[in-house]
């Protein structure tokens, strides 16, 4: 994010973009630089990283580029609604509770930016927190409001599958965990201040 703010301070154009548990800059390859339409920067290993890289190693199906889950360069309108869903989910880290504010920046980011995956998990997570507390509170009893949240939770769903959205299994988590701590790594390296000999 800090990247787009000085990029576009500067007068160029940069746009966010995404891959599954992943954010990138995307700008247009305007110079003819590079043989694909959108030069894609890693900012924590500093390379420039080709599309198909991202569609196998991340295990992007078509589906979810085509209908632009993933891959796909953010509008500025999109890159503060994806920004919501992370203040929501940075709540959700500090208090540990998908309460009602969770709910609100969810629906709030999906009315700008309806692929936003996490905006629909965390919408579909407090939508299911809000129906266990009205079960409990009513004897757990079906009425019109636990209707009414199946039918949202359900239609939810449906979307997510819609925009070709998977949950990542387990093998991939791991191989993207290993992937972050070694650019972690790679970042410290390159950041770490120069030695200087003695004298």
């Amino acid at each position: 994010m800090y990247y787009k703010v000085l990029a576009e301070t500067f007068g160029a154009e940069a746009s966010i973009a995404y891959a599954p548990a992943h954010v990138f800059i995307r700008y247009r390859n305007e110079d003819n630089l590079y043989p694909e339409e959108w030069v894609n920067v890693e900012l924590t290993t500093h390379q420039i990283v080709p599309e198909s890289w991202y569609r196998e190693y991340f295990e992007i199906s078509d589906a979810a580029i085509e209908s632009k889950v993933y891959l796909a360069p953010l509008t500025n309108r999109e890159t503060v609604a994806a920004q919501l869903a992370d203040l929501a989910l940075g709540y959700l880290n500090k208090y540990g509770v998908y309460d009602d504010f969770i709910r609100i920046c969810a629906e709030k980011s999906l009315e700008y930016y309806p692929q936003n995956p996490k905006a629909c998990v965390l919408l579909g997570k407090s939508l299911e927190a809000a129906l266990l507390k009205h079960l409990q509170g009513n004897g757990y009893r079906e009425d019109d409001y636990v209707r009414r949240i199946t039918a949202c939770s359900k239609a939810l769903f449906e979307h997510l599958k819609a925009l070709g959205w998977q949950e990542m299994d387990e093998q991939l988590q791991k191989k993207l965990e290993a992937g972050n701590e070694q650019g972690r790594r790679r970042q410290e390296k390159t950041a770490a201040p120069p030695t200087i000999p003695n004298l």
